[in-house]
């Protein structure tokens, strides 16, 4: 399981930056925990860097929104 809680990631133009790999069939179960300040925060390019694990993604602007994330997080881990 892999769970990243992160706000909106920008790199520079010049980033050395590349998709996650893992190595075998990990069956990895990954959540993506995206907090952000304001709707209009479109710019984040994390999603490709994720993109290999198929991660569920959660967009977070209340403490409600984080509730329902780590709810819905916790419901989907019980069943492992």
């Amino acid at each position: 399981m892999l769970i990243f809680l992160m706000g909106v990631t920008r790199f520079d133009d010049d980033a050395d930056v590349e998709e996650m790999t893992l190595e075998g069939d990990c069956d990895c179960v990954a959540f993506h925990v995206r907090i952000r300040q304001a709707n209009q925060d479109l710019f984040d390019q994390i999603d490709d860097i994720l993109d290999p694990l198929d991660p569920e993604s959660f967009n977070v602007l209340t403490p409600e929104d984080l509730r329902r994330a780590f709810g819905r997080i916790a419901r989907d881990l019980s069943r492992y």
